[in-house]
């Protein structure tokens, strides 16, 4: 018996890949896209990571009795100011206008109080490849930023927080300023200008390693 060649009857173009069922196969001319994944992290930081492709280390501070001394001081001068309106319009014109003086003072001041409660209630602490930034969740500011480049150090410090120990102090004031929430750990971060900033933040040891990565 004469035996004939055997000739398939296709020729194989391509693997056949496994599609999972439910899912539906790409359309005819489009090519897939494999999945970017973030940027891996060396080693677990405190905080957390965020931002695009996860190049971003993010960490808060709750705020401790500085914001709670200065909550109740608010109710306490608001009070006063009342007083001294009171006194003002039973008194003599020269009583009056010095207590109307004192409330306008006493005003500013539960002002003053007000907003410096709502910024030392928490914050918000961002280092990324550009930028070290320090916001008020609270607040719509003030707040802060840092070139990445121009710190040339981080490290981790306890400090002690006071009432006055929230709001930036000018740069041509003084050799540093301070966001200090609450007492305990806090992140310094020393500038190339010789200045240093403090700000209190949660685990600050998560900090300084995302800045020896991201530096």
């Amino acid at each position: 018996m004469i035996q004939m060649p055997f000739s398939p009857p296709y020729r194989p173009v391509g693997q056949v890949r496994h599609r999972e069922p439910g899912t539906n196969p790409p359309p005819p001319g489009s090519r897939s896209t494999p999945a970017v994944e973030p940027s891996p992290v060396r080693g677990e930081l405190a905080g957390g990571w965020g931002g695009p492709a996860g190049r971003e280390w993010r960490g808060e501070a709750v705020g401790g009795w500085p914001a709670l001394v200065l909550v109740l001081a608010v109710p306490v001068l608001l009070v006063s100011a009342v007083a001294c309106i009171s006194v003002a319009a039973t008194s003599a014109p020269a009583t009056g206008v010095t207590a109307v003086a004192a409330a306008v003072v006493l005003l500013a001041a539960a002002g003053a109080a007000g907003l410096s409660a709502l910024a030392m209630a928490r914050l918000s602490v961002r280092v990324n490849t550009y930028q070290v930034a320090v916001l008020h969740p609270l607040l719509p500011g003030p707040s802060a930023t840092v070139p990445l480049r121009q710190v040339r150090r981080m490290s981790v410090v306890h400090v002690s927080a006071r009432p006055w120990t929230i709001w930036w102090c000018p740069w041509p004031g003084g050799w540093g300023r301070a966001a200090v929430i609450r007492t305990g750990a806090a992140l310094r971060l020393e500038l190339a200008s010789g200045r240093t900033f403090v700000v209190s933040v949660d685990e600050p040891e998560g900090a300084v390693r995302a800045f020896r990565i991201l530096r």
